[in-house]
């Protein structure tokens, strides 16, 4: 299992990031961790599914994450438990017929993805985890531009309560919410 901390201060990835080492296996996995931001620039890749044991991305830190490259060679699943996934590519969570997880349910429940620069991203599937009434439960917002969300959202169970939100233009779910 690897990890980024970006607990003394931002890290930038540049280049493409293998998550996994060619296995989907258990533990063949990376989990984001500390308290500043981590950019990853490049593209993601890895043999992870939206099933398998490893090959699985796990935020787990307060610090802000943010995917800027398309990930096409991406296949595995995203998890966000603690803060934030910003993303401004069409592809950037890679292969659509895998999903992404807001989960930190409960009363804390702060875990988010946002949506950045007038983009149309590609369908893939998002999995919300339900929170506490009264606990502010954004799961999908827009950081900044009018962005699209084409991918079913699934409402999972935990919770009675699930966010959309738009502080900056225009989010438009063109997918189903179930």
């Amino acid at each position: 299992r690897g990890a980024l901390d970006a607990a003394a201060g931002d890290l930038v990835i540049g280049g493409a990031i293998n998550v996994g080492g060619g296995s989907s296996a258990s533990g063949r996995s990376l989990t984001i961790l500390g308290a500043h931001d981590v950019f990853l620039n490049g593209p993601i890749e890895g043999t992870g599914t939206s099933a398998s044991a490893g090959g699985v991305i796990t935020k787990n830190s307060t610090g802000l994450l943010h995917i800027a490259s398309n990930s096409p060679l991406w296949a595995g699943r995203i998890g966000i438990d603690v803060g934030v996934l910003r993303i401004s590519a069409p592809d950037a969570l890679g292969d659509p017929n895998s999903r992404t997880l807001v989960q930190g349910g409960g009363a804390t429940g702060k875990s988010r993805l946002e949506l950045a620069g007038n983009v149309t991203f590609a369908p893939e599937r998002l999995e919300l985890t339900g929170r506490d009434i009264g606990s502010a439960p954004i799961h999908l917002s827009i950081f900044s531009g009018s962005n699209t969300w084409t991918g079913n959202s699934i409402l999972r169970t935990r919770g009675a309560e699930y966010g959309f939100e738009s502080t900056a233009r225009k989010l438009t779910i063109s997918g189903n919410v179930l």
